[in-house]
């Protein structure tokens, strides 16, 4: 931050030109020094790194009320040495804050003058700083009074009411100074009671801290940047005050929390005139008491350019900072001030929406540009429409490289982190070399050599073979197929590594944030002094607020129930205490669900001990799988030799046998010979004994493949059985083990749910893991197998539209529908269980029945619409993987056939690529019924995963 500072200061061109030092880094209340002795070295090498040491040339003076502690510190072996590595950038000076505001000079130690920044840039940095100065207290109520809060007389460390304040426009009316403390009040305090009208607030206005900066900005010319970085325990004049805050004792002083938002305010009223006023700032109520507050004053002549590198800081500030540990502050900071902004912005526009989807539409119009002309064009006809192909290709290919350079740029080595981003960026520049070979290897009609590669009829032995067979040197069409391939593949990838990339600058927003119920009951009861009767309190404010019992709350329902909760903590603990033992709640992004991956991840996990049945299943599946491209032989045969090629009837009036049809059969074993022009028979084809073999084939494959079936039903059947039973016992044994804190966050309704619904939901997740996903799998990488062979270039076309469609759709949206379900449904199938459990004791004691009756119907009521969208968007992603594979699945079957036409393919070839393509498509589209209900039934292994390894 301190050296983005002055960074735009030097690109505003407001660092004077100088060999000794021309910015000032003023630490406040430096002490022991050891912030500074990390912070000087931290800063040199971030501007010798830039290249920026010999132009913006710091001083950082360290500070402190007390000489000797300040001659101490100049005398400490670390920093004289860092005065020796780095002369003239370390200063000390003994300063008081009130003869600061005095204007009494800073005198330095090591330079031996007076501290002057009339004309250099004045950064401050204050760890624990604005605390400790001198604040005074008003208590503001929503009627319109405001008094003023003192300390008793005799003892300092406890508040009371004073006098009511009459005008605070005219409160402070010491120096020139008051204008501006006034104006503030006055601003604060109508707010307050404009936005709060009914209550109540603490005002904590730390009049020294701002009468320090307006001292120090008295010692600045008006063109000079003024810059801030201070760190203090916070408050908010919103919390809600019950009692007057104790005083917080530190070594021989007391201190008060600091409000950041009145100190925004005052920087906008004094100096929102004259400079460009920004403030960020860290303040979620349950991360820590510590905050951090970051704001820059510039002129304004010069801010009005274009965005800044403080302002680039400012926004990784906040994305770096916004609900951080403080641990992870200064390893975090440092790292996000490194990054270059372009690439950050390279990166939010290769990732954004409208880029995104160009650059799949253009995909998709390449992929299947090729896919139709490789699969309507033989390896002699490909020729002709080449060119055209290659062109098509060749443009996208810009858009292609445009989007992987910008990609690149952005994200850099975090390339290596995603195995989908690597990917991604291999199959780009396998697509640009495929694309090299279509050229290279590009038919050439003057340059065709056309051999003999064999005869049709090799059976007939040799000397007998009348019809060769030939080939060509021509194989662009191959290249062609393998290029869809690749595009299909980049289609599949593109969108998770988009996913991926967009973590490095998006950190989750506040508002999709959503916080255990049960973690935040334990942080409750962790609280020191903390009553049970409070606890209760609480516990009942909280179902009040969220209507439920148990999951998650999101950002507004804990703000709510907060704002309840400060007003039942422990007599003596202020607000700001409170908070802080909330720091600890387990949070999560909305976001994050169970998708398909993740399920079949989780699902092999849980099947991993049974490793025995699973490799006897995975054995049975792939026996299972051969029978497909063995009817797929049989079916040709019967296409190429028993079948007829001409069949006719012809009415014969005869004297003995009267008016009678004759057939008359032309079968494919009688031929031309192409040399005598006479019809031959072709001794090796026998229509009847391949009639004989084709249907007997067909009949008997079914005997072995109903046995196949039968073992792959046991030993997937004994597999999920096994691992149900492994689940129900981690489960059992997970719960068990917990303390009784665990069994009070939850009801018994709850927990019965996991045992029943959830498990039931879960052991139907598996049986489709294994019928609509193993198996379709294998079955459809058998299939692609035997149909390359056949038909290479349409097998490869297949292959790749299929992976791509089954690795798309709105299967994203679907899974959040079906997560909102199982939480809803797990609430009101608990919800209904308590009921019943209850119904002796309390329903009938206090006739209740029809106000549970009427609160459930709610409840169901929104658990209809939710069921509705899951149900819906489930359906939508199998609707869109069959319809994508039907219509794809005919263009195929008229490509062919128009194929059969032209004779570069038989008619058996035909019905045995279609009868594969339909077995192929069968199971692909089963595996869009997977994705359905994978997405319908994530939620409960998402909620049994998260008991049996997180609990």
């Amino acid at each position: 931050v301190v050296v983005r500072f002055f960074i735009d200061c030097y690109r505003q061109h407001l660092l004077s030109p100088t060999d000794t030092v021309n910015c000032v880094v003023l630490e406040g209340g430096s002490g022991s020094c050891k912030f500074a002795a990390a912070f000087i070295p931290a800063v040199m090498a971030l501007l010798e790194d830039a290249d920026l040491q010999h132009v913006i040339r710091p001083c950082v003076v360290l500070t402190d009320l007390c000489d000797d502690v300040v001659s101490s510190r100049l005398a400490h072996p670390s920093f004289q040495s860092l005065q020796r590595q780095f002369p003239n950038a370390v200063d000390f000076a003994v300063m008081s804050c009130d003869a600061v505001i005095q204007d009494d000079p800073i005198r330095l130690r090591v330079a031996n003058a007076t501290l002057d920044v009339s004309t250099t840039p004045l950064f401050v940095v204050g760890n624990y700083f604005f605390d400790s100065l001198p604040t005074d207290a008003f208590v503001v109520d929503g009627d319109g009074a405001v008094c003023e809060v003192c300390t008793d007389g005799e003892s300092a460390d406890t508040f009371t009411l004073s006098h009511d304040v009459a005008d605070t426009s005219q409160y402070y009316q010491d120096n020139d100074d008051s204008k501006w403390l006034n104006q503030a009040l006055t601003a604060l305090v109508q707010h307050i009671q404009a936005a709060y009208p009914r209550r109540k607030c603490l005002l904590l206005f730390p009049v020294d801290a701002f009468r320090f900066v307006l001292a120090l900005r008295r010692r600045s010319s008006a063109n000079s940047p003024f810059g801030m970085l201070v760190g203090d325990a916070t408050v908010h004049f919103s919390d809600i005050l019950t009692d007057i805050p104790e005083l917080s004792p530190h070594a021989d002083c007391f201190c008060l929390p600091v409000d950041f938002d009145v100190i925004n305010r005052f920087l906008d009223i004094a100096f929102a005139s004259t400079c460009k006023v920004q403030v960020s700032t860290t303040t979620p109520v349950f991360s820590d008491t510590f905050q951090v507050l970051y704001a820059t004053l510039f002129p304004l002549q010069e801010a009005s350019s274009t965005l800044g590198a403080t302002d680039k800081a400012r926004l990784l500030f906040q994305s770096c900072l916004h609900h951080k540990p403080r641990a992870k502050f200064a390893t975090r900071l440092t790292t996000a001030m490194m990054t270059i902004t372009t690439t950050y912005y390279l990166l939010k526009l290769a990732d954004s929406g409208g880029w995104h989807y160009v650059v799949m539409v253009v995909l998709f119009a390449d992929f299947f540009t090729n896919a139709v002309a490789v699969a309507f064009l033989s390896v002699t006809t490909y020729v002709k429409y080449a060119s055209l192909c290659r062109l098509v290709s060749l443009g996208c290919s810009g858009v292609y490289a445009l989007d992987m350079l910008v990609r690149l740029v952005g994200i850099r080595t975090a390339l290596f982190r995603s195995p989908a981003t690597l990917m991604d960026f291999v199959g780009c520049g396998c697509m640009g070399g495929m694309l090299a070979l279509r050229y290279i290897k590009a038919d050439n009609l003057a340059a065709v050599i056309i051999t003999r590669v064999g005869y049709y009829d090799e059976k007939a032995g040799a000397g007998n073979q009348k019809f060769p067979k030939f080939g060509s040197n021509q194989v662009e069409i191959y290249f062609a197929s393998g290029y869809c391939v690749l595009v299909s593949a980049r289609i599949a990838f593109k969108p998770v590594a988009r996913a991926f990339s967009k973590t490095l600058y998006e950190q989750p927003s506040f508002d999709l944030l959503r916080f255990s119920m049960a973690s935040l009951r334990a942080t409750l009861r962790r609280i020191p002094s903390i009553t049970e009767a409070a606890v209760d309190l609480m516990e009942h404010d909280l179902s009040v607020t969220c209507g439920r019992t148990d999951g998650d709350l999101s950002r507004a329902e804990l703000m709510q129930f907060l704002e309840k909760a400060v007003v039942h903590r422990p007599r003596h603990m202020s607000a700001s205490a409170f908070l802080s033992h909330l720091r600890d709640i387990d949070a999560q992004s909305s976001r994050f669900v169970y998708g398909a991956l993740d399920v079949v991840t989780s699902t092999l996990r849980h099947w991993s001990n049974q490793r025995v049945a699973l490799f006897c299943t995975v054995l049975v599946v792939l026996a299972n799988a051969s029978f497909v491209p063995v009817v797929a032989y049989f079916i040709s045969l019967l296409g190429d030799e028993a079948f007829p090629q001409q069949a006719g009837h012809v009415a014969i009036n005869d004297a003995v046998k009267g008016l009678y049809l004759r057939s008359q059969v032309r079968y494919k074993n009688v031929t031309t010979d192409p040399y005598t022009g006479s019809d031959t028979a072709l001794p090796y084809i026998t229509p009847e004994w391949s009639l004989h073999a084709g249907v007997v084939g067909i009949v008997v494959v079914c005997v072995p493949f109903a046995i196949v079936d039968f073992l792959m039903g046991y030993f997937q059947s004994t597999m999920i059985a096994k691992a149900t039973e492994r689940l129900q016992a981690s489960l059992l044994k997970t719960i068990l083990a917990q303390p009784t804190l665990f069994f009070s966050q939850r009801t018994e309704g709850d927990l019965n749910n996991l045992f029943q619904s959830d498990v039931a939901r879960v052991n139907a997740l598996w049986q489709a893991v294994f019928w609509n996903l193993m198996h379709p799998i294998v079955s459809i990488m058998s299939g692609f197998s035997f149909l390359i062979y056949f038909e290479p270039s349409v097998g490869m076309v297949c292959l790749g539209f299929a992976a791509m469609i089954v690795s798309s759709g709105p299967q994203g949206y679907a899974s959040k529908k079906s997560k909102d379900f199982g939480s809803k449904n797990a609430y009101v199938s608990a919800e209904f269980q308590n009921a019943i459990a209850c119904q002796k004791v309390v329903v009938r004691a206090y006739s209740i029945q029809d106000k549970l009756l009427a609160k459930f119907d709610k409840t169901t009521q929104t658990l209809k619409q939710s069921q509705f969208l899951k149900d819906f968007w489930a359906g939508v992603v199998q609707i869109y993987v069959d319809s994508a594979m039907f219509f794809f699945v005919a263009v195929m079957t008229a490509a062919l056939a128009t194929k059969v036409y032209r004779a570069d393919i038989t008619a058996g070839d035909f019905f045995s690529a279609v009868t594969l393509m339909s077995r192929i498509s069968t199971p692909v589209t089963v595996l869009g019924g997977f994705m359905r209900v994978a997405i319908g039934n994530a939620s409960s292994l998402q909620r049994l995963d998260e008991i049996v390894r997180e609990v």
